[in-house]
């Protein structure tokens, strides 16, 4: 359909040659006028499409044509996305008689790294997950690998490209904390399920589509990307490291050392601890739904003397088996400006934020532990005015998150009779359960539960968090370490800001000009 549409506007040739035989043909069709097949002699297999005067039929529409290149740029998306999706293609794309691109056939990860410019696929991950009405597949991008746009961002649905902004968004929700503010990852992610579930005549070039069930096809993908991302070694990158080892198991203690909250929040309910049994089980749960990526290993412990065995990765630091049974055995730390943990390990200087760490473990701690949340009531319940339009979605998912108790109160109004504990000690109160209000409505639906909830235990964590300037002791320190090291995802906050960095041999020779 599309190369006839073309060959009405321009000329366009087709030269075709059959393996093992000896003659091609050429068809050649200019304006939509059809020309002869002709034999012709052709030293190549396979076969050649060739347009030339594009638009010359319609010099009014030619006009309308962009620079060259940004022509070439709508060109060259396109081609990046038929590498995408076929791998096992050979791809030489020239322009203006250079070369642009060539793709030679390799498997899905390796083709992503050559068309996104990565010097190999060590920073990618296989992602498959099958949902109840579909399949999403694809490869998935490390954070030290994002980008400041949402260009590598590459969504196909049954094998077409499209676009699909709420997709995008589950894609971006299931990294969760992983990428800082204002980074998206890279991901090339197809999704597969019965055409019946899926209306692709939305658009005329067919480069959006629509779900039957949008929130269901968000949750699915939400969860494919984020269960993808748990089944690896990527929750325990701190900063990039030269040598790896195999992975550390993981100790058997159960013993856990609690950290209080800030002197202010006394108040608040203690929350439990996450043991390392804890952490185990869920990972060898996950491990038993489905193996690591061949691709992916947990690295070098670095609170511990490396193995022998050693070679150069991209891979990290396995934060998530940093220590032994007891707090003791950490080793000594030195707090910098009350805010900063250092400690002096095999690979050189390890740095910790402190609020950063805390605010991560409380986040944990909250998710693993959504009733630990207690509701405070309101003597005056808060009247919040919201679209009719709106008010049933709403009122159906602040219901889901633990602490709020929400009721419709009549056209254009909704009631909040009680809320999260901490939320009564907020500045503000009111615009920040609008902020969430706003959030659901933005997404129309398509936001998962679990992210609205994430933004409550945010806020929680944040507040609650050991603050930067607060000095602490040799024993908080190591308690504090203790339960980091029991988090998932400790190698970055609730903002995807880092909470550590690694400062190794070539950093400080760096720093003095030995190199």
């Amino acid at each position: 359909e599309a190369l006839a549409s073309i060959a009405s506007v321009a000329e366009v040739t087709i030269e075709t040659k059959v393996k093992g035989e000896a003659t091609g043909y050429r068809y050649q069709v200019s304006g939509g006028v059809a020309g002869e097949i002709e034999p012709i002699a052709r030293p190549q297999e396979g076969t050649t499409i060739t347009v030339r005067k594009l638009f010359y039929t319609v010099p009014v529409r030619k006009k309308f044509i962009k620079g060259q290149s940004t022509e070439v740029a709508h060109i060259s998306k396109v081609v990046e996305n038929i590498a995408l999706s076929q791998p096992q293609i050979t791809i030489h794309y020239r322009s203006q008689n250079r070369t642009v691109a060539q793709y030679s056939a390799e498997t899905s990860p390796e083709r992503v790294a050559q068309v996104f410019g990565l010097k190999s696929p060590d920073a990618l991950l296989d992602l498959h997950y099958l949902g109840s009405t579909m399949t999403v597949s694809g490869v998935l991008g490390h954070p030290s690998v994002s980008r400041k746009n949402s260009q590598a961002i590459r969504l196909f649905v049954n094998q077409r490209p499209v676009q699909h902004s709420a997709i995008q968004k589950a894609i971006l929700s299931g990294y969760d904390t992983l990428l800082e503010v204002g980074y998206y990852p890279l991901g090339v992610v197809f999704i597969t399920l019965d055409p019946s579930f899926v209306d692709v005549n939305v658009h005329p070039r067919k480069t959006e589509v629509k779900f039957v069930d949008e929130r269901q096809a968000f949750s699915q993908v939400r969860q494919g990307v984020h269960s993808s991302l748990q089944k690896t070694a990527f929750s325990t990158i701190i900063h990039p490291i030269a040598t790896k080892q195999a992975p550390s198991q993981p100790t058997q203690s159960q013993q856990t050392f609690n950290i209080s909250p800030a002197p202010h929040m006394q108040a608040q309910p203690q929350l439990r601890e996450v043991s390392h049994s804890s952490s185990k089980d869920r990972a060898s749960q996950l491990k038993s739904v489905q193996p690591q990526s061949p691709r992916v290993h947990e690295t070098t412990n670095p609170f511990r003397s490396p193995s022998p065995q050693k070679e150069v990765s991209f891979q990290q630091p396995d934060f998530r088996t940093l220590l032994t049974s007891t707090p003791e055995q950490v080793g000594d730390f030195i707090q910098v400006f009350d805010t900063y943990i250092l400690y002096k390990n095999d690979q050189g200087i390890l740095i910790l934020d402190q609020h950063a760490v805390h605010e991560k473990v409380l986040l944990e701690q909250f998710m693993n532990f959504p009733e630990q949340i207690r509701s405070q009531s309101f003597a005056i319940p808060l009247n919040i005015q919201v679209i009719d339009s709106d008010k049933d979605l709403v009122i159906e998912i602040l219901d889901q998150v633990p602490g709020f108790e929400v009721e419709d109160f009549g056209p254009g109004n909704i009631v909040v009779r009680a809320v999260p504990t901490f939320f009564i000690k907020l500045a503000h109160l009111e615009r920040r359960i609008q902020e969430l209000i706003d959030l659901i409505i933005e997404s129309q639906g398509s936001i998962h539960i679990n992210d609205i909830r994430t933004e409550v235990y945010k806020t929680i964590a944040c507040k609650s968090a050991i603050k930067a300037g607060k000095s602490m002791t040799s024993e908080e320190t190591k308690a504090l370490i203790s339960q980091a090291v029991k988090t998932d995802f400790a190698f970055s906050c609730c903002h995807g800001r880092p909470t550590m960095i690694q400062l190794n041999q070539d950093w400080f020779e760096k720093q003095f000009s030995r190199k």
